[in-house]
């Protein structure tokens, strides 16, 4: 008779609508890696093309120097973990690409919350969150007042400049 080695697991796999998904979750990670290599370098150079206006001048009002401070934060640490989710999204990619893993699953996702739970909220968490980071830092960029404007309160700017500020503070929403 044939051999009916691995017959039994294959059946009721097939039975139970599993499929092998460790290359659809490879898909899937280097699908979320590939985006969050983008936004990593572009925090990065948002950081060094506004370093010149985050230097913290001893004129700045209290908050204005928080606020450039704040700015290098959030830029520096969505690059991190924009960085960091390209590294989880490979690393893990190679080891879906191994045959240490039990593939059969009813999705991508199934397989992943399954087999790799810690290395599937890592990525999506770090790229979420180096994304708002660094749309976050722009927005505050864009709230910080002029460095001609920076010592005159609101009511003594002239038409021009008070046009300026608002349209600073919309960008920046």
């Amino acid at each position: 008779p044939p051999s009916t080695v691995g017959a039994p697991r294959t059946s009721v796999a097939l039975r139970a609508g599993l499929e092998d998904m460790r290359y659809a979750s490879w898909e899937w990670m280097a699908n979320l890696g590939a985006p969050s290599a983008l936004v990593g370098g572009a925090a990065l150079a948002s950081f060094f093309d506004l370093r010149a206006d985050l230097e913290v001048d001893p004129k700045d009002r209290t908050w204005v120097a928080l606020s450039k401070k704040a700015i290098s934060v959030l830029l520096l640490t969505a690059f991190a973990m924009e960085i960091t989710c390209v590294f989880v999204t490979t690393v893990t990619g190679t080891l879906l690409q191994g045959t240490t893993i039990n593939g059969l699953a009813l999705s991508s996702i199934d397989l992943m919350t399954r087999e790799l739970e810690f290395e599937y909220l890592a990525s999506r968490i770090c790229f979420f969150q180096g994304l708002l980071n660094w749309l976050a830092g722009i927005a505050l960029h864009q709230i910080l007042p002029d460095s001609v404007l920076a010592g005159k309160s609101f009511a003594d700017l002239t038409a021009e400049e008070k046009a300026s500020r608002r349209l600073r503070v919309c960008n920046g929403a």
